[in-house]
């Protein structure tokens, strides 16, 4: 068998598989197969990502991988995903808990960020915390780790602090703490609400609608 052959064949790697490489990002699992010509590798057991501006684990994934470099371009994680980044203008740090999720990469960090299968974010800042809850998600990811702006759509809710909440089938979220609904719309403040569609909200010691 030539070298060539070889190298066009999988390679299976068992007992705590860990890529590491020189920009300090790594991939790591139980066990991996690498399907060099494919570009691609599949990790299975206690998958966990660490890259420039944040970290995704959960039980398996896949990635499609650049053919020199072995560096992630996106990479796919199924069952029990936690991601956790830090640092930005909505929030000082955050938390997602979703079924699956994916990541787009760049350069070794992650640039956008789809999540489903019952999503809850934690953005949590210096005036407090907000939760986000909704059926499936996807988020614009800074190079610091910071979430940028988020769509969720789907049985909504963003939790506000203080009685506060939010719930649209779709709510999108900008850098500056904004939020837009599309469609018909509940804003509660304790036990009363204000019913509407397509709210524009600006937040802080006072909602504005």
């Amino acid at each position: 068998m030539t070298g060539v052959q070889t190298c066009a064949l999988p390679i299976s790697l068992n007992e705590r598989v860990r890529i590491q490489q020189s920009s300090g990002n790594s991939l790591e699992a139980d066990s991996a197969v690498f399907q060099r010509t494919a570009g691609n590798a599949s990790l299975r057991g206690n998958v966990m990502m660490r890259s420039r501006n944040g970290s995704v684990r959960g039980d398996s994934a896949t990635a499609s991988l650049e053919p020199e470099s072995f560096q992630p371009t996106v990479v796919q994680v199924d069952g029990r995903v936690r991601a956790i980044g830090d640092g930005n203008r909505l929030g000082s740090s955050w938390s997602l808990d979703a079924n699956w999720a994916k990541a787009q990469m760049n350069h070794g960090a992650v640039e956008h960020l789809w999540a489903g299968d019952r999503i809850r974010l934690e953005l949590h800042e210096a005036e407090g915390s907000r939760v986000l809850t909704s059926d499936d998600a996807d988020a614009a990811v800074g190079s610091t780790g910071g979430i940028v702006s988020v769509a969720a759509r789907n049985q909504a809710e963003v939790g506000l602090g203080d009685g506060r909440r939010l719930v649209a089938n779709t709510v999108f979220m900008d850098e500056a703490g904004g939020l837009t609904t599309s469609g018909e719309s509940s804003l509660w403040v304790g036990d009363a609400s204000v019913e509407g569609r397509d709210f524009q909200i600006t937040t802080g010691p006072k909602i504005t609608t």
